[in-house]
């Protein structure tokens, strides 16, 4: 689940990178290195290699806790960069879908072009035949060709064409 934005602004790399994680770890290094000596003079001088581990027992628990805050910050910048990668996967699968969309849509165009051309290819020819009929029927002086299969043809073909352009008109309208 994604956080709202006001808990998303919490975890800001920004922010994160603003606080002062560097300068506490200096800080720290500083701390242990200034320990050596306060630790001598509080303890004096330790009488075996172990009483001298033993003496720096707080300055290991600081780097532990020093440790688990770099632990907890890289899980705080690794949450947040999840959250910004299913935010973008979201806009991703989105933009995905509405371009199958139009995809779609765009196929159904071009298969709609193709019948028209085709239409007006056979609208074209049966003009063409009315016309030769015609041109046949001047020369012998008589009616002997008949156009009116050829005619009916090419209403059809008309019909067709209209309807076609009619949902043209309808789909780029939407």
């Amino acid at each position: 689940m994604i956080p709202d934005k006001k808990n998303r602004d919490m975890f800001n790399v920004h922010n994160l990178k603003k606080r002062p994680f560097v300068p506490l770890l200096i800080s720290g290094v500083l701390m242990w290195l200034v320990s050596i000596p306060v630790v001598i003079a509080l303890y004096g001088n330790p009488g075996s290699s172990n009483e001298f581990g033993d003496m720096f027992g707080a300055v290991n628990s600081l780097f532990s806790g020093l440790a688990l805050g770099g632990i907890i910050y890289a899980i705080i910048i690794q949450r947040h960069e999840l959250i910004l990668t299913r935010e973008e996967l979201a806009r991703t699968a989105k933009a995905q879908v509405e371009s199958a969309r139009s995809l779609e849509k765009q196929l159904h165009l071009q298969m709609d072009s193709s019948r028209l051309a085709a239409l007006t290819a056979l609208l074209n020819s049966a003009n063409e035949q009315i016309n030769q009929n015609d041109r046949w029927n001047e020369k012998v002086n008589e009616a002997r060709y008949s156009n009116i299969h050829v005619i009916e043809k090419r209403r059809a073909c008309e019909h067709k064409i209209w309807l076609l352009l009619g949902k043209f008109d309808r789909e780029t309208a939407a």
